[in-house]
């Protein structure tokens, strides 16, 4: 019978187990963290779509250590979550794969599902065999498929000789539509994805800066400008950082990833400036004005870009204002009781909401009237658009 660990605590490693387990293969999931497996079965992730449904519950199944679960397994996927930045993040990448690839086993077939650079499989390969003692193509098969953030779908897969037939026999159906080829074909694709899809978002907000400054707008209800917000801006940083350091200085797709990376990490400092006009042209008051950053990122996604870009507008925010709340829709429910218990009597009230989600469901929230106090909503889209509030 074919079983597989999934290494990593994550959404997306959450939905790869998941996917296996409803398929009738034995799987567990490993919290980096404690070093622990659980396994997984089919009528579990029926009744827990989300990884923090089953974390909040906190059940228990079938635990063992984490190198008895690798070691068992035919096929090791490593799809751990990386809350470091930079080269940092690296660093703690190569000692979660040392860790793993220590006890992986002859005959078993081992798939990186984070980003890498353009050669890093390479990399991985001469680490797995030097932790492992194994050799790949002939004595294990390596796989290469970045994940979708909060998706247990890569954008390609690439292989070495029979590793595809492997992943093929696990009966992933969301995986048979994706670019199929070698490691460096995958890790092509891969960024291809990634870069056609930033520039495009960057492309809008650049525009949208220009029209900013004249005055005027041409945005639609329905236009990516006004539909796309820092959530979707931050997707893929991980990626682009990673991949950035794949070209030497002069290469033209250098320039294109570096005038993403720039036009991504000033964003905030727009956020920021409009929070300030707003305050200044409603003679808003620092001292008697509560900020809330209504950000719902995912706290088990594999990328920590979202939640670091948080903490990043957060530390921005709080330096000019006392009182800055981060949080995410789910603070907001429905029963009245908890949403006035948000909100202080005689002060007044900025969202700013960070995706769409957020920002619809804010909307919602106060035009139900249930706000007695002054309420501000400023969109994190590529517009940076103020919502007035009658």
């Amino acid at each position: 019978m074919k079983s597989a660990t999934v290494y990593g605590l994550s959404s997306e490693g959450y939905a790869i187990a998941s996917a296996l387990a409803s398929n009738g293969i034995r799987t567990t999931i490993v919290d980096e963290t404690l070093q622990m497996a659980m396994e997984l079965k089919a009528q579990t992730v029926s009744s827990h779509p989300s990884l923090a449904s089953l974390v909040g519950e906190e059940t228990l199944l079938g635990l063992e250590p984490m190198d008895r679960a690798v070691a068992k397994a035919s096929t090791v996927f490593f799809a751990p979550r990386i809350r470091k930045q930079g080269e940092e993040a690296m660093g703690d990448i190569n000692v979660k794969l040392r860790e793993v690839a220590k006890h992986i086993s002859k005959g078993s077939t081992f798939v990186y599902s984070l980003p890498t650079r353009l050669g890093g499989n390479q990399d991985n390969i001469l680490l797995v065999e030097k932790q492992s003692g194994l050799t790949v193509d002939q004595d294990i098969k390596y796989v290469f498929a970045p994940l979708q953030p909060g998706s247990g779908t890569p954008v390609a897969v690439g292989s070495t000789p029979s590793g595809l037939g492997e992943i093929k026999a696990l009966g992933l159906k969301s995986w048979g539509s994706q670019p199929q080829g070698s490691l460096s074909s995958a890790e092509v694709a891969h960024f291809k994805h990634v870069v056609g899809k930033a520039t495009g978002l960057i492309a809008e907000l650049e525009f949208a800066k220009m029209y900013g400054q004249t005055g005027g707008s041409a945005y639609s209800k329905g236009s990516i400008a006004v539909n796309t917000f820092i959530d979707e801006l931050c997707e893929y940083l991980f990626d682009l950082k990673a991949a950035s350091s794949s070209f030497k200085t002069g290469e033209p797709v250098l320039y294109l990833v570096t005038g993403v990376l720039r036009s991504v990490e000033a964003y905030p400092r727009i956020l920021v400036g409009r929070v300030k006009d707003l305050m200044k042209e409603k003679a808003l008051r620092a001292s008697r004005s509560t900020l809330h950053v209504v950000w719902s990122a995912d706290r088990f996604e594999m990328r920590g870009d979202r939640l670091a870009s948080r903490e990043g507008v957060v530390e921005r925010l709080s330096e000019f204002a006392s009182d800055v709340r981060a949080s995410g829709i789910e603070e907001y429910a429905s029963d009245s009781h908890v949403k006035a218990s948000r909100f202080q009597e005689g002060r007044s009230n900025i969202f700013l909401t960070c995706s769409k989600r957020d920002a619809d469901a804010i909307g919602k929230t106060v035009s139900e009237r249930r706000i007695s106090e002054a309420a501000y909503i400023v969109k994190a889209n590529l517009i940076v658009e103020l919502v007035e509030v009658s």
